[in-house]
């Protein structure tokens, strides 16, 4: 069902452009947008929504004068004009009509904008007429010196590209390729490139041309800069005749890179387990079996991991080993016939508070330890903790 449709009329005395639109509350189509020639723009009932896009809302409010979104044309619907749509438009403007059928994609939506655009600039048709459709509709093309925009469409012609389109070709793209002596269209593969990756067009014609793409050269470029800076100074892995030797250098450091940082990982990891050990130490002698269940605190990594994957929990992820470290908390184990069922998290001073307690959290909703675990972990906070505090 459609909630938005547009037209183009006649409102006292003067052609505009309307968005109508209907709401739960309102049933039936009310203008919710309308613009003038002019420039003048009044909107209600309308909002944008950034993941939803256009809403429509309420029952008729007053018009205010369009804001945010709304400031421009909005592009809600996509309708091509009917005669009854363009007679409003023709009645002031007859010769107008010439415009409409060379300009094409023109929507409703368009119309204002295109027959401003010619009022303003007479010599658009000309553009249309060698189907420069984009070009025609561009103010900075026409704030050119006429000797200028004779160049800047002369280069177009004399540099072909097989993926330009006539119809779709900027203004920009073309002034930028006269700058290069490039296609326009390398230019707008340069331009979109760049949105990403800031470069400069030598570098990334360079790449273009052998194949690379700019965010994988920049990535291994900063790669050799943070972990290799003595090869910069060498071309072998810097220098690339084709995208697959590019490859092949970039492999290759990827996989020294991965090797020390599984080095490096190794190292910390004893660190951690040695620092994790120490400050469990002085636990250990209140490990013992309550309530028929084993419950402990833990002084391995290991211990931990096999504990956070039988109980989903995160207990590796949120990297609780390291606030045991910094004696933040201490964990408590408990666990039955060696396979995990519970998980305590002691705070406070000399780890009288319970802070959280949970079994397995698969499901959030129903994660409460069983009650063999409750009574298991009372009697080790008497026999332990309670009773020392």
């Amino acid at each position: 069902m459609h909630i938005f449709i547009d037209r183009i009329r006649e409102f006292r005395g003067d052609p505009v452009y309307e968005i109508l639109g209907k709401t739960r509350e309102h049933k039936e189509f009310f203008v919710m947008y309308r613009e003038w020639l002019s420039g003048k723009k009044l909107c209600r009932n309308l909002d944008y929504r950034q993941m939803a896009g256009y809403q429509a809302y309420g029952e008729p409010e007053k018009f205010q004068l369009a804001t945010g979104w709304f400031m421009k044309t909005p592009a809600i619907v996509y309708r091509m004009p009917t005669p009854d749509d363009l007679e409003p438009i023709l009645k002031r403007f007859p010769d107008f009509k010439y415009i409409a059928k060379k300009k094409t994609e023109m929507f409703n939506k368009d119309v204002l904008r295109v027959l401003k655009m010619w009022q303003d600039f007479p010599k658009m048709e000309i553009l249309l007429n060698m189907n420069l459709q984009k070009i025609a509709m561009d103010r900075n093309f026409f704030k050119l010196k006429e000797e200028a925009q004779k160049k800047t469409i002369q280069y177009f012609f004399d540099h072909p590209d097989e993926h330009t389109c006539a119809s779709t070709i900027a203004t920009k793209y073309i002034r930028g390729a006269m700058k290069y002596n490039t296609t326009p269209y390398s230019y707008y593969e340069y331009m979109e490139a760049k949105r990403w990756n800031d470069c400069d067009f030598k570098l990334w014609e360079k790449l273009n041309k052998k194949g690379i793409f700019i965010s994988d050269y920049k990535r291994y470029m900063a790669n050799l800069k943070s972990d290799f800076p003595e090869r910069l100074k060498e071309k072998y892995w810097t220098e690339f005749k084709d995208v697959h030797e590019f490859h092949l250098r970039e492999n290759h450091v990827n996989t020294e890179l991965r090797h020390r940082r599984e080095l490096e990982d190794m190292e910390a990891r004893k660190k951690k387990e040695k620092d994790f050990k120490k400050i469990t130490r002085k636990f250990q002698k209140w490990n013992g079996i309550f309530n028929g269940l084993e419950v402990y605190i833990p002084s391995k990594i290991e211990d931990v991991e096999k504990q956070a994957e039988a109980l989903n929990q995160c207990l590796i992820d949120c990297d609780y080993i390291q606030d045991v470290i910094d004696k933040r908390c201490v964990l408590v184990f408990i666990r039955r016939l060696g396979e995990p069922i519970a998980t305590a998290e002691l705070t406070g001073k000399n780890w009288k508070n319970i802070n959280q307690f949970y079994g397995n959290e698969l499901d959030r909703d129903n994660c409460d330890p069983s009650p063999d675990a409750q009574m298991a972990l009372n009697f080790f906070m008497d026999t332990f903790i309670r009773k020392s505090a």
